[in-house]
């Protein structure tokens, strides 16, 4: 053994920038193999995390109708806790409208959608001038924790006034400076994945002390509410009837927030198995192309070591010195790859579940880790083995091979020259010591052009999806309110044919919404009256409604209610 170690100390020093190109192969290998796994890991268990952790709202409902009785509901059966909030108006100072979040009030971000804060803390609900903010709001505003926002109020009058009119009315009320004192997530209060910023969200306090400015002196504000049920997603059906019972009302819209999370939740799960099968092609190139590296080498290795066989050195302390170095080096690139899946980790999840991570950073999934860590430099070890072993097997042995069978039809037909050697060296295995590995390499190219090329058709086809929502369904870029409740702001058949007759509009619907029951699913209805050209809908099955007691539903609708045309 005492040879193999000086052979290993000369040899170390002759080839070591074969073993540093093959140590940076395997640092590659094992950053990207172990960050695609890694990530994959999390993202797909981002919802279910999160959802743990933040006591979430199972339905949003929303009546809609002015002086609610909301302490009624709050009694009903399985209702273990509520957030009510005004649909109503409040403004930050030189910041977009979109970036207020609804006032809340009640137990909200305490009993029902308590979050996780990211950073700083959650405000304080017996105060009006403390708030926090999704993470998207310092990302693109540049507000964070520990700076001030003005939050300007409505008067009540302006409120009252408000619900009669079309315009927005410039802010009469308190301004109150507030402090950002958190970042937070929650199911309810995140980002998502299509929203340009993130939203403030104020103190619990604010609704409670300023009442009068959110739904106005004759409670004019609808309220609608945020509602957790004991027994989750199972609750929600008899929670549904028993509100219906109690309302006298059917038409109230539902957010089915436990159902809208299992979505996301799927979603995530496809893009992780994504992320995994993208591993899983990475590995096998990687087996490839680290393993045709490390049989070059101990082939090399295993040849120059035959002279010491001469002197005694016996066929195994052969193997050892020429695995050491691939050995040597496939552990110091596992550990630089696993280093590198640590510091790529800050980037993951990505996509649907990106928004819905409960602890974004640096994260080290220690299982991967370890694992990528111990079978990396196992696995390069044990090949450099096989290898050696393989090649001092055929020490003064030159066997004849078999010439391709292509390669003799080639010659055989008269093919030409370029033909004719191109397919032997492709395909010959060739004898002895000039021998060359002629099965990894082709599947190493096979498997390399079908990975590339599936990336890129999933590339396009994601590029295609995103650029054309109409092929999910999205056929139209504006939507324009011109009522609310029932009420009209503006005459709105003068109003749609302005719409209509402008150049680059293609079509215009004159859209009437409610809400239609099935059993006990709730239907999003929408009236499909064209002011001329109507939108291009798009039909999967059957074809649109053009006489009384016919519909057009969703895919998915047709799945809940059990219908087909």
């Amino acid at each position: 053994m005492s040879a193999a170690w000086a052979w290993m100390r000369i040899d170390l020093r002759g080839r070591a920038r074969s073993l540093a190109v093959l140590g940076l192969l395997v640092a590659l290998t094992t950053g990207v193999v172990l960050t695609a796994t890694a990530g994959a890991r999390r993202g797909g268990t981002a919802v279910d995390r999160l959802l743990e952790r933040t006591l979430p709202a199972t339905v949003a409902a929303l009546p809609n109708q002015q002086g609610f009785d909301w302490e009624a509901v709050e009694k009903l059966p399985n209702v273990a806790a509520i957030a009510r909030f005004p649909v109503s108006q409040y403004f930050i100072k030189d910041l977009p409208p979109e970036a207020a979040n609804f006032a809340y009030g009640d137990g909200a971000m305490i009993d029902i959608e308590r979050p996780v804060v990211l950073e700083g803390r959650l405000a304080d609900p017996s105060r009006d001038d403390e708030a926090v903010i999704t993470a998207g709001f310092e990302r693109t505003l540049g507000k964070g924790v520990g700076d001030t926002v003005t939050i300007q109020l409505l008067t009540p009058e302006q409120i009252d006034e408000s619900y009669g009119s079309a315009e927005v009315p410039t802010p009469e009320g308190p301004e109150i400076e507030t402090t950002i004192v958190g970042i937070i997530r929650s199911p309810w209060f995140s980002d998502s994945v299509d929203q340009s910023g993130g939203t403030l969200v104020p103190s619990n306090g604010l609704f409670e002390q300023h009442a009068a400015n959110l739904i106005g002196n004759t409670k004019v504000a609808n309220i609608n509410a945020l509602v957790r049920l004991d027994g989750g997603a199972a609750s929600v059906p008899r929670f549904r009837e028993d509100l219906a019972a109690l309302t006298g009302r059917r038409d109230i819209e539902f957010f089915d927030l436990a159902a809208m999370a299992r979505h996301a939740d799927e979603v995530a799960g496809f893009e992780s198995s994504a992320l995994l099968a993208f591993a899983a092609v990475a590995l096998i190139a990687a087996l490839f192309l680290v393993g045709q590296s490390v049989v070059r080498y101990v082939a090399g290795a295993t040849q120059d070591l035959q002279v010491l066989s001469a002197v005694g050195m016996r066929p195994r302390h052969v193997r050892v010195a020429a695995t050491a170095g691939p050995a040597m080096a496939a552990v110091i690139g596992a550990m630089i790859g696993v280093g590198a899946a640590w510091l790529a980790s800050s980037r993951f999840p990505t996509g649907t579940a990106a928004p819905l991570e409960p602890a974004p950073g640096r994260q080290a999934d220690v299982a991967v880790l370890l694992a990528g860590l111990v079978l990396i430099p196992l696995v390069v070890a044990g090949g450099a083995l096989v290898a050696s072993w393989m090649t001092t097997r055929a020490f003064g042995a030159a066997r004849a091979t078999r010439r391709s069978a292509v390669a003799s039809l080639a010659a055989r037909i008269g093919a030409p020259v370029p033909v004719s050697i191109g397919a032997s060296f492709a395909l010959d295995r060739g004898r002895g010591s000039q021998s060359v590995p002629v099965l990894p390499a082709l599947l190493g190219a096979v498997v390399g052009v079908l990975g590339v090329v599936g990336a890129l058709t999933f590339a396009a086809g994601v590029d295609d999806a995103a650029t054309h929502p109409e092929r999910f369904g999205q056929v139209s870029e504006l939507q324009v309110f011109l009522g609310f409740n029932g009420e009209d702001f503006v005459p709105t058949d003068a109003v749609l044919d302005v719409l209509a007759a402008e150049p680059g509009v293609r079509a215009v619907n004159d859209t009437r919404q409610g809400v239609l029951e099935s059993g006990r699913v709730d239907l999003a209805a929408f009236v499909l009256d064209p002011v001329d050209v109507p939108l291009p809908i798009v039909v999967l099955d059957g074809r649109l409604p053009t006489e009384p007691g016919e519909v057009t539903i969703s895919s998915k609708s047709a799945t809940d209610i059990g219908a087909s045309v």
